[in-house]
């Protein structure tokens, strides 16, 4: 749920204490409505509604924000206890240059607390004015603040003193002013030493050179002795890795649960050493982009992460014989995404069997592993694979709709299907929709 706190959208938040009880007391009364005729507890009926609203506010605080966004529809009673302060906390508050002050006056009368909390700013920062503003804002909220977003540094540099809570940092820079970025550099890595409860950082920036800095420059007694033992989940898909900060990635081996990297500079080993130097029992997601990990150090890397379930690889030459060791020993695997066959062998000599990865839920390809189990003539079903991502590669060309529609078999569980190279004609659909029963989304694409 996102929370625009805008002149429009402010509210006055209701406390627990005051939420009406008669009207719901009342309304469980006259409903009476049994569930079901089975006797629970030496016969008593199970009645609608029949909760007290303290146990429905527990109840409601388990769901995600998408859940209780649609709660709030379901009747007067729920919304109001929908917008209780304990409950109004897991949803986010997005501060604007329009809202500041709307914001601020609302807690002047009010306590009111947000966990995760977005600033979205001009390109050059906010005034002097909104500044101070802003300071105040996040003196009342920053104590419970665990997930951050921003666009621009200086706000980061404004509020850090008031985060001691932070889990969770997205870094959106690409439209920082380049002459703030650079004068902020210093401030910058003091801001960074007070996240000290650190466990997911995003940085998104268009200049390699400027992200380089920020990260090279850290002190390294915060990479070993703080976040070392905090930081989960780095995301560097905007950050060319190199040498030295390959050395700080080291550091973290063994700590991260997730960790996306743009690597094409280190050499198979050093990429080796920053991800897995030995068993990485840790690691569950791994995203590496534009790396030339090969020879040894690929066959390696597969084996010292037994515990994948998300991987990701964007290079831009996957062999036939690293895919089958993917296939063969990362079984554990929920999300795959791989580069489309560049081998011009025929596809009988592919020995890929991607039926050991029973327990993927989306798939990103081409379409020569699974021509393959038609070959073997496999008796198998992808049971719990929603999403299918096709692509076109020199062994299989621009595939007819026809050849994809034999193996529907295998994906009885398919809600939505990309295809890129797909030749796909508008009688396809009925037949598509026939042979997928669950299909609710197809996007093809001629490239």
């Amino acid at each position: 749920m996102r929370l625009n706190m805008d002149s429009e959208n402010v509210h006055k938040p209701i406390d627990t204490e005051t939420c009406p009880t008669s009207s719901y007391v009342s309304a469980i009364k006259n409903r009476e409505a049994t569930v079901g005729s089975d006797k629970v507890n030496g016969g008593d009926k199970v009645t609608e509604l029949s909760l007290a609203n303290e146990m429905w506010q527990k109840i409601f605080s388990n769901l995600p924000q998408g859940d209780l966004l649609q709660v709030n529809l379901v009747c007067k009673n729920w919304y109001q206890l929908t917008r209780a302060p304990a409950l109004k906390r897991k949803s986010k508050l997005v501060i604007t240059e329009h809202n500041l002050n709307d914001i601020l006056e609302v807690m002047e009368h009010q306590d009111i607390k947000y966990e995760n909390v977005e600033i979205v700013e001009k390109w050059d920062g906010f005034s002097s004015e909104d500044c101070k503003v802003l300071s105040n804002i996040f003196t009342h909220l920053g104590s419970d603040i665990v997930e951050l977003k921003l666009y621009n540094l200086s706000s980061l540099c404004l509020v850090n003193n008031f985060l001691p809570k932070l889990r969770k940092l997205d870094l959106r820079l690409a439209y920082t002013c380049k002459r703030i970025k650079f004068k902020l550099d210093g401030q910058l890595q003091e801001a960074f030493k007070k996240f000290t409860q650190l466990e997911d950082l995003h940085i998104e920036e268009r200049d390699m050179v400027y992200v380089k800095a920020i990260l090279e420059n850290l002190p390294k007694e915060l990479v070993v002795r703080k976040w070392s033992k905090s930081l989960e989940c780095l995301d560097l898909q905007s950050f060319v890795i190199t040498g030295e900060s390959a050395k700080a990635l080291c550091l973290m081996s063994g700590k991260l649960r997730r960790l996306c990297l743009l690597a094409p500079e280190l050499t198979p080993e050093d990429l080796l050493r920053c991800i897995a130097p030995t068993t990485n029992k840790t690691l569950t997601e791994l995203e590496f982009l534009g790396s030339c990990l090969a020879g040894e150090s690929f066959y390696l890397l597969v084996q010292r992460l037994p515990n994948l379930t998300f991987l990701t690889v964007a290079v831009s030459k996957l062999t036939d014989d690293q895919m089958c060791y993917i296939f063969r020993h990362l079984t554990r695997l929920r999300h795959l995404s791989l580069p489309p066959c560049f081998s011009e062998t025929e596809i009988d000599y592919l020995k890929a069997n991607i039926s050991s990865l029973k327990r993927l839920q989306t798939l990103q390809l081409c379409l020569c592993p699974i021509k393959v189990m038609r070959i073997l003539n496999l008796n198998f079903k992808f049971k719990k694979l929603n999403e299918l991502y096709l692509q076109a590669c020199k062994r299989t060309g621009k595939v007819s709709a026809q050849e994809l529609l034999q193996l529907s078999t295998y994906f009885p569980a398919l809600e939505k299907l990309y295809f890129l190279g797909l030749d796909f004609k508008s009688n396809d659909v009925q037949e598509m929709r026939a042979r997928f029963p669950r299909l609710r989304r197809i996007e093809v694409g001629d490239k």
